[in-house]
Formats: structure tokens, C-alpha cells, sequence
């Protein structure tokens, strides 16, 4: 299967868009899925990157027509240069030319109405989003940040039955982010890193050094990383090497640098999250409108200290380095918070969403009812059932003897490339049915569930055309089951009961 990602990379949008994109699309690839990248805006450097990780890359046309008359709608409205349906236009033709079965935009000049387009045109979407600033209509949304009710934040912007994957577990990181781990005592001097992305148009990898420089004037074990389209390259190696600090510039192993750090000074936006997973004590900057809540909502995590570059005064930053610098328990707190947010894990949670992983589902068969019923009985698959009791083998026949002979229940058996998967069934009434779900026990904690129970929901599709709705019910205290129905589009309808209307195809 074919994934094409539309995401730019410009001064004015920065390099975080493709960098997560390029993040998922490595994970994508270890599936054994094609990547192809499109693309109206990019640094030639980026491109070289994307084709050295094994990504095709398709230029679109040059834009001949605008977007900006949207902007009362989209804030971002500019940033696509073409009109939605011009550039929607030339994705769908990208995405035909190179047979891709998904589309995955990352990009805040997109909405529902070029998402409309492209699932028209016969392609699933998934939108890549951190601002809850417009509308949506992909049929996956992924969204990291850190809200008090994420699903709430895209109530009135996507339609309730479209998957969402929100929360920093499915921040997009790349493997090397997954290491962080509980960082041992540091005697020496701090070791501070000083990162503000590929582009760092509002200049302030100067100012943090600067600050760095007065609060802490003997510190040397200092490290300043920067993209090569940084403006101000050349001040900033006068400058590291006046005080004998080190520069890399668009270093391609943050992950080491990062955990060779103990403090860091940086921006928020996508590396934010990978500060978070290598659980390092960050000084964040809000150097843009868009990241303000995300770094404010990580600050009242305590994931971060937080600053405002539009409004900061350099005795401010100067501050906050001494704050910061001075503080060993404040620092172990914050790494701790981070750790706990965020495991580095998220591209392979998201593209295990996107990918064929081969899940077949159908009718449970008669050589199906042994293993059931062992996987039934297991005490993990128990604890979180209505009935804890063991099931005696006689009931248990029984039992699939009466469901399999009932038109209005499904008991539906999914399998994939390893082998048994689990157990989804539906049980009819009028045109609702409730869904019943587990998985064998040796795939527990694989992060499979999701896919089963979609699979599962698009064998009933096709099969029960009487069924418009289904409904589930959740034991308390069962997060794992809950952000399972979330996470595939269902709703809360009140604690333990979720909903979700079918989109059944005419």
C-alpha cells in the first residue's frame, strides 16, 4: 500500500510540519508501506532528507490561484498559497498517480472542505492537527496536545464518528526520542541545550545564548543547534566560539543531544513533545500564536517552564535560567512530568492506524470455539468482562452453539498476517446493535484493538445493512476499553456508555 503526505516546509511555516511527517512515514515504511511526500514549499535540504529515508517526493504545480480570502475562516488560510480546491486537486492527482490508499495532510491552511475533496476522490485522509482552530472531515484525526477534555476541544469540529487519536501518546516522534528514561544524578556543571528548530525566524537561539551567557557567565558545557536556514548562522558561531561552546547545525542526532542535556532552552511546537520523551527540563519559548496553548497546557503539567518571545524582556530569560538552573528538585519534577506524558511511541501507534496490517474478520467457525473459550477465561480478558467467573467448557459451547444460530448476533473471529487476533460481536436490536470486544491474550498490548474493531466494523457494514448504530459499554475505570471506543469514533454518551453512528456507504 501507498501513503502520500502533503505537508510544506517554508521560513514562515517552519520545518516541524515535515520533520513529524518524516517521523511517521519511517514507521510507516517499517510496516512495509510506500511513502510518498508532496509538497508546494520545501528546503532543498529537507527534500534531500525525505529521498535519503526512501521517500519518493512530488513538487505540486506552482500555485495560480490564492487561498487567503478564507482567512476568516482558517487563520493559517495563506499558508496553502493555492485555493483549497486547486491544491486539493493536485494532491488527488498526486495521490492517483502514485495509487495511494491514504492521504495524510499535516498542514494549518487545510480544512474540511479540501479534506471533502480528497475522500471524494476516493482516499482516506488523515489530518495531522495541534491548533483546534477549524473544521474537519478526515476520517482520522491525530492531535498531541495536552488538554484537560481533548475530545471535547473537536466536538464542534469533526464529525463524531471519525477516529481521533489525542493526547501526547500519540505525539510523532522518532525512534530515537523512545530512550528517555530516568536520568541519573549529574555531578558536574549543568549541561544546557539550546535548540529553536530548523528556521528560528523570531532570532531566539541569540537571545537564549545571550541570557545563558549573563545568568551563567562560567558555564562551557553549553550546546546550540540550529537549522542551516538559520539567518543569523554566522553570529551564532562567533558567539559559541567567543564562549567555547559547541554548535551543530541540522543535526540529525537531537536524541544524544538530548540526552546529554540537563536543561534545555527551546520553543514549543513538535520538538516540545520530543524534549518531553527524553524527559529533559525545558525552558519553552511560545515564539508563535499557534503555541500558546500548547505550552501553556504543558506548563500547568509541569512539563515546562514557560516564556512569551513576543513579549519578553531579556531580564525575563535571564531569570528563568537562574530559576531553573538553580533548582534540582523543580528539574526532577519536571522530567518526571514529562515522562509521564509522553513515551515516544506515537508515530508507530498512529501508523499501526493507517497501515494494511493484513486483519481479516469473519463469522466464527466451529475449530474457533477451544481457542475462545481459553482466551475468555484468561484472567486479563476476565477482570475486564461483565461476568469474572470462569466459563465451563459445556457453557461455553453452549453458549456459541446459540449465537452463531441467531441472525440478530455476529460472533465474528479476526486474524492477521501472526495469526489469531481476537473476538468482536455484535448483538442486534432494531437498527442498533451492542459491541462486544477482546483480543487472544498473547495480543494484549500490542495496540491492535483499534484495527480489529474497525475491521470488524466494516465486515458488518457489508453484511447487516439493518445495523445504523452501535453502542458500548465500558466496565469503570477501564481507560484502555475507553480510548479504544474514542479513539474509533465513538462518543461518551454518559460514564461507561459510548456511541457511534455507521457510515454506511449507498
Amino acid at each position: 500500500m501507498t501513503v502520500l503526505i502533503r505537508a510544506d516546509a517554508s521560513a514562515e511555516i517552519g520545518t516541524g510540519h515535515v520533520m513529524r511527517c518524516l517521523s511517521l512515514a519511517t514507521e510507516l515504511m517499517a510496516l512495509g508501506e510506500d511513502v510518498v511526500f508532496a509538497a508546494r514549499s520545501m528546503f532543498p535540504t529537507l527534500r534531500a532528507r525525505i529521498e535519503a529515508a526512501g521517500c519518493r517526493f512530488v513538487a505540486l504545480p506552482p500555485a495560480t490561484s490564492r487561498n487567503d480570502a478564507r482567512a476568516g475562516t482558517i487563520p493559517h488560510a495563506h499558508w496553502l498559497q493555492a485555493s483549497a480546491d486547486d491544491d486539493a486537486a493536485a494532491t488527488l492527482a498526486a495521490a492517483r498517480a502514485a495509487r495511494a490508499a491514504w492521504v495524510v495532510v499535516d498542514h494549518y491552511g487545510v480544512d474540511s472542505v479540501w479534506q471533502r475533496i480528497l475522500r471524494a476522490g476516493g482516499v482516506n485522509v488523515a489530518a495531522l492537527d495541534d491548533l483546534a482552530d477549524r473544521a474537519h472531515a478526515a476520517d482520522l484525526l491525530v492531535d498531541p496536545s495536552l488538554s484537560a477534555d481533548p475530545h471535547g476541544r473537536y466536538a464542534a469540529l469533526i464529525p463524531a464518528n471519525r477516529q481521533q487519536l489525542l493526547g501526547p501518546r500519540y505525539a510523532i516522534l522518532r525512534p530515537e526520542f523512545r530512550t528517555g528514561a530516568a536520568r541519573p544524578p549529574h555531578d558536574g556543571p549543568l549541561r544546557w541545550l539550546i535548540a529553536f528548530g530548523g528556521v528560528d525566524a523570531a532570532g531566539c537561539t541569540q537571545r537564549a545564548m545571550a541570557a545563558l551567557a549573563e545568568a551563567q557567565p562560567d558555564t562551557a558545557d553549553v550546546t546550540v543547534v540550529v537549522g542551516g536556514q538559520n539567518a543569523d548562522l554566522a553570529a551564532i558561531r562567533a558567539k559559541a566560539a567567543a564562549l567555547g561552546w559547541q554548535v551543530h547545525v541540522d543535526s540529525d542526532a537531537m536524541g544524544a543531544l538530548m540526552a546529554s542535556a540537563d536543561v534545555a532552552i527551546g520553543a514549543g511546537g513538535h520538538m516540545l513533545w520530543e524534549r518531553a520523551a527524553m524527559r529533559l527540563p525545558t525552558i519553552a519559548l511560545i515564539v508563535a500564536e499557534n503555541q500558546r496553548e500548547q505550552v501553556t497546557n504543558a506548563a500547568a503539567g509541569r512539563l515546562v517552564l514557560p516564556l512569551d518571545a513576543a513579549r519578553l524582556d531579556p531580564s525575563d530569560l535571564v531569570n528563568a535560567v537562574r530559576t531553573l538552573g538553580g533548582d534540582a528538585a523543580r528539574r526532577a519534577a519536571m522530567a518526571a512530568a514529562c515522562g509521564e506524558a509522553v513515551d515516544g511511541k506515537g508515530a508507530l501507534r498512529i501508523a499501526r492506524r493507517i497501515a494494511d496490517l493484513g486483519i481479516q474478520v469473519a463469522p466464527a467457525a466451529v475449530e474457533d470455539i477451544l481457542p475462545m473459550h481459553a482466551w475468555r477465561n484468561d484472567a486479563r480478558i476476565r477482570a475486564v468482562s461483565r461476568e469474572h467467573a470462569e466459563i465451563s467448557l459445556g457453557g461455553h459451547r453452549d453458549w456459541c452453539a446459540a449465537v452463531m444460530a441467531d441472525p440478530d448476533r455476529h460472533l465474528l473471529v479476526g486474524r492477521d498476517k501472526t495469526g489469531p487476533l481476537g473476538v468482536v460481536r455484535f448483538d442486534r436490536s432494531g437498527d442498533r446493535a451492542e459491541v462486544s470486544i477482546y483480543l487472544a491474550p498473547a495480543r494484549l498490548g500490542q495496540g491492535l484493538g483499534p484495527n480489529l474493531l474497525l475491521a470488524a466494523e466494516a465486515w458488518l457494514i457489508r453484511a447487516d445493512r439493518r445495523i445504523a448504530a452501535l453502542d458500548a459499554e465500558v466496565l469503570d475505570g477501564n481507560r484502555a476499553s475507553e480510548e479504544l471506543f474514542l479513539g474509533t469514533g465513538y462518543t461518551r454518551l454518559r460514564p461507561g456508555h459510548f456511541a457511534k453512528a455507521l457510515e454506511v456507504a449507498p
